[in-house]
């Protein structure tokens, strides 16, 4: 998370020019590419991390925090043999205990989930079934709270343009998070539809969220419309 680093290291300047970015990412780090610094930049500002005060003059934004979720020993098992064995391809990892951070119905359920592209679905289903024994297939949420055990691993389909993290790519964002929970039949089928307005307003008080990224992929799930309808409630 070495981005996020950056903009920790200057949370106690009142304010920092490019001069300043580029002397801390010098010490952070040293093989950074500075034809890169007006994208980092704007990454920045697109995911509100920081805000623009005057010509080359900058602050971050210190009421929100860039959410960051720590693996269990068990999921981080799971995401570093998959990784191993197929480092191209595209797929993310969570857990039910993720979840709780978020829920005023707990989930107790030890669970973790793996959504892949939708070719190697079956592929790391049968991988992860020769190594661990409590593997479902695409299962629904009836099916699969029926035969779920503790520890049991979900093999789903990932969807396309998925929004993901250049620094954990194999690691749910928040935006996916936010709009599966409204879109996904699997993810929303795990909570109370009551609590979702909730999980909303809870994390965008907490944490830095880009609308754009949620909208887009919101769209993609054609959710676009009650993901707006939540946001319009949430945001104002």
């Amino acid at each position: 998370m070495i981005y996020y680093e950056i903009i920790d290291s200057m949370r106690d300047e009142r304010e920092f020019s490019r001069k300043d970015l580029r002397k801390v990412i010098r010490q952070k780090n040293p093989d950074f590419n500075f034809n890169n610094l007006s994208s980092l930049l704007e990454r920045y500002l697109r995911q509100n991390l920081i805000k623009k005060i005057d010509k080359d003059q900058y602050t971050v934004i210190t009421n929100k925090k860039t959410y960051t979720y720590q693996l269990s020993q068990e999921l981080k098992e799971i995401h570093d043999f998959l990784e191993e064995r197929y480092p191209e391809i595209n797929f993310q990892v969570w857990e039910f205990s993720q979840l709780n951070e978020f829920l005023n119905h707990l989930l107790a359920n030890k669970t973790y989930v793996i959504e892949v592209e939708s070719s190697f679905v079956e592929s790391f289903f049968d991988i992860l079934k020769e190594k661990y024994s409590k593997v479902q297939l695409t299962p629904t949420v009836e099916e699969f709270y029926r035969y779920a055990e503790w520890g049991t691993i979900v093999v789903k389909k990932l969807i396309t343009e998925s929004p993901y993290d250049m620094d954990t790519p194999h690691q749910l964002r928040l935006e996916k998070l936010l709009v599966d929970l409204v879109a996904d039949k699997f993810t929303s089928g795990l909570i109370n539809n009551s609590e979702t307005a909730d999980i909303y307003e809870y994390c965008f008080k907490q944490y830095n969220i880009d609308v754009k990224k949620i909208l887009r992929y919101a769209r993609r799930r054609n959710a676009e419309k009650k993901i707006k309808e939540l946001l319009n409630k949430v945001k104002g």
